[in-house]
């Protein structure tokens, strides 16, 4: 798995799990810079009776399936530490994990004309 798709994967995961908040989920991967990173430490603290497989490798596999659907339906998924997620979003104060759009997001003209992507 590509590491841009291992890391939007890992985000997924971890929003997917019973009591998530999204807004502690965003703080803590753009303070730790990975959200595989996180997830594997949230994994990790559980302990099964029986564990027949990874549950990191489990919740990755599980959540790369439902992007890859996504995806084909014509969705585009923007996490915040992706390149192209919008720079108006990334700039307030509870940032949006996962951005979830039909098509790929505009850049400002004025990021445009710099030639940056949105977002830097």
């Amino acid at each position: 798995m590509l590491p841009e798709l291992r890391e939007r994967a890992a985000l997924v995961a971890l929003l997917r799990r019973p009591g998530a908040k999204w807004q502690d989920i965003a703080l803590d991967v753009l303070e730790t810079g990975s959200a595989v990173t996180a997830l594997e430490r949230e994994l990790r603290l559980q302990d099964t009776l029986f564990p027949e497989t990874d549950p990191v490798v489990s919740a990755l596999a599980e959540a790369a399936q439902a992007l890859a659907g996504w995806e084909a339906g014509g969705i585009g998924v923007h996490a915040c530490f992706d390149r192209d997620y919008p720079s108006q979003l990334r700039s307030i104060h509870q940032v949006p994990p996962v951005v979830l759009a039909g098509g790929a997001p505009r850049r400002p003209a004025r990021d445009r004309r710099r030639g940056h992507p949105a977002g830097e």
